[in-house]
Parts: C-alpha cells; structure tokens; sequence
C-alpha cells in the first residue's frame, strides 16, 4: 500500500517538531516545510529525527502560493502550523504573514486535482478560542467561544489576534473544502509543554516554567496557565487525520494557578525544591477560566496528565538550563 504524503508547515518549531515525528513514526511520508531549507541550523532538528528516508525538507513562503502549489503536488494531507512569533510590537509583523499563510496554503490546496488532498488541519490557539487576554468570567469555555478582537487590539496582544483573524479566515473556505471532499479540522492548543526536540531554544511554554525553578523569583505571581503535553497535540492532529474528524478541538488538559504548578514541582524538584517560591504575591487571584471541551477529549481518547509532564520537565530541567545559557 502507498504511503499517505503529509505535508507540515513551520516544521521547525517546538510543535511542528513534534508533529512531523509523529507522522514518520507511524509510517507517513512527510515533506516538512521551512523558511530556508538550506539553512542547517534551521533544519538540524529535523535531521535528528528517525526515519530519515521518509523526510524530504523544502523551502516555503507564507507570501507566496506558487511555492506551496508546487510543494502540495504529491501530498494528500496538510498541517499548517507555520504563524509568525516573533519579537516586535507591531500588529502587521504578526497579523500580515498569519493571514497571507491561510490564504495562500488554502488557495493552493484549491489548485490540486479533486480527490488528492483529503485532510487539512489548521493549527491555531486557545488565544483565539478563550486564552488571554480575554477570560470570561463566569462563563465555561466550550469549542465554540471565540476571543474578542477589540479587547485583543485594545491589549496590543498582537500574537492572539494573529491567530484569531487566521482562524476565522480559515472558516471562509470550509465549503469549499467540503465541496473537494476535504476534511478540515482545527486544533487549538493551550501552553504546550513537553519533550524539547529542538536543539538551541526552548518555548515560551517552556520558559514560563523555567523561571519558577531558577530562584530568580522571590513570590508565585497571581497567574494562571491552562496546560497541555506537545505529544497529546501531535495525537490529536494524528487522531484528526486517522479518524477524519471535522471541526474545533481546543487541546487542554486544563488550568492551573501557578501557586499549584509550584506545589506539583516541589514534589519532584529535588536539589530545586529550594529555588521554587512558596508565599504568593499580594495581588487579586488570578484564577483560570473553566473549559468543557469533551469533544476534543474523545477525539485524542485517552486522559491527558499534566502532573506527569511537570515531572518530565525538571528531570530535564539542567539541559533547558543548558540551551537557555
């Protein structure tokens, strides 16, 4: 039997990583796509991974859908992780690429032959769904909430509205979508923690949880963060595909207060238990935002243990010292 071909965008990333393994290691052909494929240390991560003979790396331009036309030739199903995080505080810097990739990946999709691509899973985020800077109080958030633009551009949190617009501009092709017998799924992850296959950086995710080990902070900040395993996302991209599955999936196990994020990590710290904080700062508790979201529960089909997670994270605490420094 042929191998189904997958095509992954943003493949570097702390997530797209963990995608394309996936894939590989239960028997997809994936062509995983970077800003520069000639580029080593952005694709040295890649390289690292098993079943090399199923990986082929190429360039791609979120600006340009001939590109992605010419990638998407031989593929059958597509994730689209790729969406700009970076350093700048400028609203286009985020919101221009993530639009442009939407359109120009699904635009290309457009142009393959009916019947080839069967599945396309749009990667978004909880911040566009119920993350921050938007949390509803005495609301439980479900699949079908949305995060306020206004309150987003009020915020200046320009990475959320990235996602938002990118999201809601995914909608405006499901019909057509539904027309060429293509599947389209998205999946909305909250922070994501877990195995860093990347070399030379850690995520933000990641970096949130750092600072609570490394002494640096006197007192637990009244914040809150909904957590979920990088591996339970790549599962449930997997478990989207295999089970053909359409719709909105918000990837959480759920929200914790850093103060109880601390009390877990002590249990595991060790020679660290006396950097983490135990008195809490004297501010308005900040608590997190209650999800139902039993649909995404059953599609991934098994009980997600962020407990299990924090563990994994300080017993690798010295090697994301070690990238960090």
């Amino acid at each position: 039997m042929k191998k189904k071909i997958v095509a992954v965008t943003g493949a570097n990333g702390f997530i797209g990583l963990h995608i394309v393994n996936k894939f590989l290691n239960e028997g997809f052909k994936v062509v995983a796509t970077v800003r520069d494929a000639q580029d080593e240390k952005k694709i040295k991560d890649l390289k690292n991974l098993d079943q090399q003979e199923n990986l082929e790396i190429k360039s791609a331009d979120l600006f340009d859908k001939q590109n992605f036309i010419e990638i998407f030739k031989n593929v059958n199903i597509i994730v689209h992780n790729a969406s700009p995080l970076i350093n700048s505080d400028k609203e286009d810097d985020f919101v221009k690429p993530a639009l442009a990739g939407v359109e120009n990946v699904f635009d290309a999709v457009l142009q393959i032959p009916k019947g080839q691509i069967t599945n396309v899973i749009q990667i978004s985020s909880n911040s566009a769904v119920g993350g921050d800077p938007v949390i509803i109080k005495d609301h439980t958030i479900t699949e079908n909430d949305w995060s306020d633009i206004n309150v987003q551009r009020e915020k200046k949190a320009w990475y959320a509205l990235s996602k938002t617009l990118a999201e809601k501009k995914v909608l405006s092709y499901e019909n057509k979508f539904k027309e060429r017998g293509i599947t389209l799924s998205r999946i909305c992850p909250v922070y994501v923690l877990g195995p860093i296959l990347q070399t030379d950086k850690i995520n933000i995710s990641t970096y949130k949880i750092y600072q609570l080990l490394t002494g640096d902070l006197k007192e637990i900040p009244q914040k809150h963060m909904n957590l979920v395993d990088v591996r339970d996302v790549a599962e449930m991209i997997y478990q989207a595909v295999i089970k053909n599955k359409p719709g909105r999936f918000v990837a959480i196990e759920k929200g914790y207060t850093l103060e109880e994020i601390c009390k877990i990590c002590r249990k595991y710290a060790g020679k660290y238990e006396k950097n983490i904080p135990i008195k809490v700062e004297d501010k308005e508790e900040n608590l997190p935002a209650k999800y139902n979201v039993q649909s995404s529960y059953d599609l991934l089909g098994k009980q997600m243990i962020v407990t299990q997670l924090l563990f994994f994270f300080i017993i690798n605490f010295k090697s994301i010292y070690i990238i960090l420094i």
